[in-house]
């Protein structure tokens, strides 16, 4: 079963939306047309049966170069998500309430736990 084409993410207050460029036995690979945002989607099951899921979300963009003033260079950031669960136990009932108390916790109060952690708290 293939997620939607095209997917829509919002980025700093901006709607992006994201094509299928990829598509693997059980993975998915979204791009926007300049192609500097990225949706990776790999299901798999591991050595042990379990079933990890990874969505991770990239942008690119140019900055200047720290070392040389003069020059810009392009990065890259990404955030995933890994789904972790055993063959059986969890619906996705469970799994949707994990997410979304660790969103909460991320996101509440303007973003501050996740800005601490992106600040090398821990």
């Amino acid at each position: 079963m293939a997620l939607a084409d095209p997917l829509s993410v919002t980025i700093d207050k901006e709607a992006i939306q994201l094509s299928r460029i990829a598509t693997g036995d059980t993975s998915g690979k979204f791009q926007n047309n300049d192609k500097t945002v990225t949706l990776l989607v790999r299901p798999r099951t591991t050595a042990a049966g379990r079933r990890a899921n990874v969505i991770q979300l990239r942008k690119k963009k140019v900055t200047t170069d720290p070392l040389v003033s003069t020059t810009n260079v392009e990065v890259e950031a990404s955030v995933a998500v890994t789904i972790n669960l055993p063959s059986a136990g969890f619906t996705s009932s469970d799994v949707a309430d994990l997410y979304g108390a660790l969103a909460s916790l991320l996101t509440g109060s303007s973003n501050a736990v996740l800005t601490k952690i992106v600040n090398g708290e821990s």
